[in-house]
């Protein structure tokens, strides 16, 4: 009977370590890098990330947590981030998978999804719009400095033109990697770690009392 107390009892106490300690997060972060096509961009080229709170589907501004892109045609060049005091953001309808971030097409009669990186006001922008499943709500694609100091231009303006990278929920806007590794919960080791020792522990005593 003993025995069969101590396996269990083992077995426990391993399984919760295990669960606790190599679940994955459930909150991890994920940066993707943004589609670039010089072009459907006027010659400009577009390098930046954009980094959401998870992977979700239908998600909105909340869920964007930093931004930078910087866009180049030969030495000119211009950048841009979250880390702005004036910059904000206007998302709807995004998706994020774990490799793949998507402004999904709107269906019929529905608000168009987009989403919207800015600064000064939202003079400074780089949009991204599939448009609306209202004839009136058209595809847009563009990035445009017109803040105080800026280049004072857009950089590039495409209206109801192909996206370069799409997929069946909508345009892709962005790629991650994925993690190798699931990511551990620093967080759980101490929990792991006192389940562990106190699961021991207590073993000892009984095998000493039973003695």
């Amino acid at each position: 009977m003993n025995a069969l107390r101590f396996t269990r009892l083992a077995t426990f106490a391993w399984a919760c370590a295990f669960s606790a300690g190599l679940a994955p997060s459930a909150f991890a972060e994920i940066v993707y890098t943004m589609t670039n096509d010089p072009g459907v961009q006027n010659g400009w080229g577009l390098s930046g990330t954009i980094t959401v709170s998870g992977v979700g589907t239908n998600l909105g501004s909340a869920a964007i947590t930093g931004w930078a892109y910087t866009v180049t045609k030969g030495s000119d060049s211009h950048k841009f981030s979250s880390n702005d005091s004036s910059s904000f953001v206007n998302a709807l309808g995004l998706l994020a998978t774990p490799t793949q971030l998507i402004v999904q097409y709107a269906s019929e009669e529905e608000e168009k999804n987009l989403l919207e990186l800015n600064q000064s006001g939202g003079n400074v922008g780089l949009q991204w719009t599939p448009g609306g499943g209202r004839e009136r709500d058209r595809s847009v694609y563009e990035a445009h400095d017109f803040g105080a100091g800026g280049a004072g231009m857009d950089f590039w303006f495409n209206q109801d033109l192909p996206f370069p990278l799409v997929a069946t929920e909508g345009w892709l806007i962005g790629t991650a990697s994925p993690s190798a590794v699931p990511e551990i919960d620093p967080a759980g080791i101490g929990s792991v770690l006192a389940l562990v020792t106190g699961a021991l522990g207590l073993l000892e005593r009984r095998r000493l009392k039973t003695a």
